[in-house]
This record gives structure tokens, sequence and C-alpha cells, in this order.
């Protein structure tokens, strides 16, 4: 029976033709003379039709980190008060005492207290009826 081997900081993709490597590796192997410039030397010299490419980075996957301009627009235009809301959002963009826009980390903070239930599934009892908003307040 044949053991794997473990290769810290790298693995293969055959299927692909490619060398699939860790940033931490990356930059290990841009020292000169190290361990691990070695090794990578080794590697593109044995798969000379492989590509070196870095492994893919770890996503955020929140509603908060995916969450656009455009999205708010639409939640907002859902809403019953969505004019005075809009209107909210307009002053929040674009304040009266600044010359250029605010960031939008500012105006996805507005947002976020203002909708604290965005992106949250809509409540239902065990009969599958849809619990209304005072409900949910009391509930929590």
């Amino acid at each position: 029976m044949e053991k794997s081997i473990v290769r810290p900081g790298y693995k293969f993709d055959h299927v692909n033709c490619r060398i699939i490597i860790t940033r931490e590796f990356h930059k290990k192997a841009n020292v000169f003379e190290s361990d691990e410039y070695k090794t990578l030397q080794k590697l593109r010299k044995a798969l000379p039709n492989y590509a070196v490419v870095f492994t893919a980075p770890h996503r955020k996957n929140s509603v908060k980190s995916r969450m656009t301009l455009e999205r708010m627009i639409r939640y907002i235009e859902k809403q019953p008060e969505h004019e005075s809301i809009m209107s909210d959002l307009y002053k929040v963009r674009f304040p009266e005492d600044c010359a250029v826009p605010a960031p939008f980390s500012v105006v996805k903070q507005w947002f976020f207290r203002r909708f604290p239930n965005y992106g949250r599934m809509t409540p239902f009892d065990e009969n599958g009826q849809l619990i209304e908003n005072e409900m949910v307040a009391a509930l929590v």
C-alpha cells in the first residue's frame, strides 16, 4: 500500500497541468536560495509545461460582503415608504456639507442599521403561514 506524500505549500493538478502553490509558499520562494525557491525551481524544471498558480483566496460569503448600491436600491424600492427611505439614502450618500459623496462603507453601515433583518429568511410558523412583523418583534 502506497502512502501519500504531503507536500507543504504546493500540490499538483495533473488534469489541468498546474502546480498550485499557497501564498505563504510563494513568499518564501521569493527569497533567493531558500528551500522553497529551490523546490519551486525543481518543480518547474521537472514539469516545464505546467503553469504555477495560486490557491483560490478565501472569499467572504456573507450578505454584507456582497452588498452593492444597486441591491440596496432594489430592496428599498420594495418597502412601503420607499420614497422617504430613498431620500434618506440620498442624504447619507451625498451629505450637504461635503463636496464628495460619502464612502460606500458609510452608506452600507446606514443600510444595515436601517434594515437589520436584511438577508434573513422570512419567518414562518409550523403551518407555513407568514409571521407578521409584530409577532417577530415579540419573539425576539
